[in-house]
């Protein structure tokens, strides 16, 4: 089976996909090896899949030249789908994702106020607001047991 995995530049992790011949003549200009398309071993998307370790590392020795954010621009003006790798802090205060409205305070059990991601559903054009907080632990159980104990 294969795996997909991220590409490791200078700095860190990015994904890139060229997942079919003109995507790969695309990538081979990007990184100024033209001769890498006529490669037999990378002819086509299979053999590129069957020699994808080979592959990896001719790409990761050249992606070392730069960081993460060159390359994807640059594979972004090519026309090439790629992607940082975020960390969570990274995802939580993306552009994107604010504008979604997927990320909501909310209030814990001892008071402290933090962030969490809300449903991704819209209603009517909205995300629904996160309305109670997460319980303390234990904090229902007497409720829940009197619930039971009515329809036993």
């Amino acid at each position: 089976m294969r795996r997909i995995r991220p590409f490791k530049a200078r700095d860190t992790y990015f994904g890139m996909a060229a997942g079919n011949n003109a995507l790969w003549k695309s990538v081979c200009k990007v990184v100024e090896r033209p001769e890498l398309e006529q490669d037999a071993r990378y002819t086509s998307t299979t053999l590129r899949a069957q020699h994808q370790v080979e592959l990896r590392d001719t790409l990761e020795a050249i992606f070392a030249n730069h960081d993460a954010d060159y390359w994807i621009t640059r594979f972004r003006e090519a026309g090439v789908p790629c992607a940082p790798i975020n960390t969570y802090s990274e995802v939580l205060s993306d552009t994107q994702v604010d504008h979604i409205q997927w990320v909501q305070p909310l209030e814990l059990p001892n008071g402290v106020l933090t962030r969490t991601f809300a449903s991704p559903v819209k209603f009517s054009g909205k995300t629904p607001e996160i309305r109670l907080r997460p319980p303390d632990l234990g904090e229902h159980n007497g409720e829940l047991l009197k619930k039971s104990e009515v329809e036993a």
